[in-house]
């Protein structure tokens, strides 16, 4: 058998071994503490569930101030804390449609060697079941530039900034140009 005497753990030892680890256990103490740091719930961004406009069969979607004012009030009205809800948008510009033209240019040489162009580029159209109809390129629609939304519940700063991310995802508008305020009984 060995001459050694078994292990006592005593004062001395612990603080001799603290002198030796001092570094190793100051790390261990502090990933100790951070692991077990309370810390707050991180609660998700709201989002607004975005809803296509409707479209009846054969007609076009209704993309016109009125109705998205009408959706978009019936989408905050469904926020938690959110009661009745008056929307308005502003916007700057209208909607402008531009077609599809075929390139026809003619050119004509005159009697006395003179040589004229013109452009006689019209819409281009598509016979169809329906009858006639014009090929649309592509739609510019107007720039949003403010918004101001009146609802209950407008005075808890939770529901003006989950209002104020709604308007700001939907519209593309800054928060400097949306106003929440608290509606009047």
């Amino acid at each position: 058998m060995s001459d050694k005497p078994p292990f006592k753990l005593s004062k001395a030892t612990l603080i001799e071994f603290a002198k030796k680890n001092r570094y190793v256990l100051i790390v261990v103490a502090v990933g100790i503490v951070v692991i077990f740091w309370p810390s707050k719930p991180v609660k998700p961004p709201v989002e607004a569930a975005v809803t296509p406009p409707t479209q009846a069969a054969g007609s076009e979607i209704d993309y016109g101030l009125d109705a998205l004012q009408r959706e978009l009030a019936s989408l905050l009205g469904s926020v938690q804390g959110v009661g009745r809800v008056n929307v308005m948008l502003t916007v700057s510009g209208s909607t402008e449609t531009v077609y599809a033209r075929d390139g026809g240019n003619s050119t004509r040489t005159g009697q006395g060697g003179e040589v004229s162009s013109e452009n006689t580029s019209q819409v281009a159209v598509v016979r169809g079941a329906g009858g006639e109809q014009a090929v649309i390129v592509k739609t510019i629609y107007p720039s949003y530039t403010g918004a101001v939304v009146v609802c209950d519940g407008a005075d808890k700063p939770e529901v003006a900034l989950a209002i104020t991310r709604a308007i700001m995802s939907l519209t593309g508008l800054s928060s400097d140009k949306i106003t929440i305020m608290p509606m009047s009984n």
